[in-house]
């Protein structure tokens, strides 16, 4: 089995440390790699109890499956390469110990090797240093029972790799140029806006306030009120989907908003600018408020939760957008919370959206500075 190891397992090891944002320099920020390994071993875990229960039912088990164990080895990869060992050297090195003979025993055997080198990793603190050395074998061990549970899984060694390659530098990668121009082949007067003005404007409607939007001078849309027993702010949740506009270039419920549904396109119409396309993006925008009401609405908050980020990847499937990354919805999510809490706090304000460099910039509403 040891001299099975792919080449590639050292190239990829290259490759995913580029993606760590672990703080190796302290010992509470080397927990976060051995607390990582557990965490998504239990991920994995999660799969396979649910292959047992759901059988056949579980059509998404492959893909999971793919993700989990990539993970796996994107934390094993950064500790290795932080100890100064060589991933694909440790498991070739090691020797190899045949998994318990009963159901899922790679598993079990996994979850074995899994806590003896988190014994090892977690002693290592400001008063113990750890040598890569002690640590090699291990590490290997570990790896090795990854690589053994991606071949009794039935899985291509080189999709789990690459696949987690994807997913880390979707996540962590870095966001270059303007917003995509989605709507480039359209008439201008079907263009969502590449820059824009809009002005939000609070006043009291009986004893609740109520927040009216206006462009060019014109109003725009439903006037809101939060719809709520608890006033959460929720009334100016249009800078939400402007978030949207500013990073992705895209958003049918501001192409609604404005007029701008792409009638010389049917098909660009009905299945990106419909009915549907509007509830989904709806719904993906009431669920991260939900999130975000337990975490301060993000104020603070540089990174969001990826399984967050995965759940509106998947929601958005077969719409225009599904091509964005993690880290462009990371931006725009966080981009259009930092413009609601402005206006939120301010009761109003302008907003100015710039597509080019993908930002909504607040000021003030002339009445409100005055």
């Amino acid at each position: 089995m040891a001299g099975a190891v792919p080449m590639d397992l050292s190239e990829y090891q290259r490759k995913a440390f580029s993606t760590s944002t672990i703080d190796w320099a302290t010992a509470e920020g080397r927990q976060v790699a051995v607390l990582g390994v557990l965490g998504e071993l239990g991920s994995l875990a999660t799969v396979m109890k649910k292959q047992i229960r759901d059988g056949t039912v579980y059509t998404g088990a492959q893909s999971d499956l793919i993700e989990e164990c990539g993970d796996v080895l994107w934390y094993l990869a950064a500790i290795a390469t932080h100890y100064g060992l060589d991933l694909g050297r440790a498991v070739a090195d090691c020797s190899f110990k045949e998994p318990v003979a009963r159901t899922n025993g790679h598993l079990w055997s996994l979850i074995e090797a899994v806590m003896h080198l988190n014994s090892i990793v977690a002693a290592d603190n400001e008063f113990l240093a750890v040598d890569g050395v002690n640590l090699e074998d291990p590490l290997g061990e570990t790896a090795q029972m990854v690589l053994h549970a991606i071949e009794r899984e039935g899985l291509a060694l080189s999709d789990v790799l690459e696949e987690n390659l994807r997913k880390t530098h979707g996540l962590f990668g870095e966001i270059s140029g303007a917003a995509p121009h989605r709507d480039a082949h359209c008439p201008v007067y079907e263009q969502l806006p590449r820059s824009g003005v809009i002005e939000f404007i609070e006043r009291p409607r009986g004893s609740v306030p109520e927040v009216l939007l206006r462009m060019h001078g014109l109003t725009i849309g439903d006037r809101l009120t939060d719809n709520a027993a608890d006033p959460d702010g929720y009334r100016y949740h249009d800078a939400l989907h402007l978030g949207y506009v500013a990073v992705l270039g895209w958003s049918p419920v501001t192409r609604a908003l404005l007029r701008l549904k792409r009638k010389s396109d049917p098909a660009m119409d009905e299945q990106q600018d419909g009915a549907r396309a509007i509830i989904i993006e709806e719904a993906i925008t009431q669920q991260i408020f939900s999130h975000a009401r337990d975490h301060q609405l993000f104020d603070g908050i540089a990174r969001l939760d990826y399984g967050l980020m995965k759940w509106v990847t998947r929601m958005v499937r077969g719409l225009e957008v599904e091509a964005a990354s993690a880290v462009e919805w990371q931006r725009a999510i966080l981009e259009g919370y930092r413009a609601f809490r402005l206006l939120k706090d301010h009761r109003g304000g302008v907003l100015t959206i710039d597509t080019a460099l993908r930002t909504l910039h607040y000021r003030p509403s002339a009445s409100r500075a005055q």
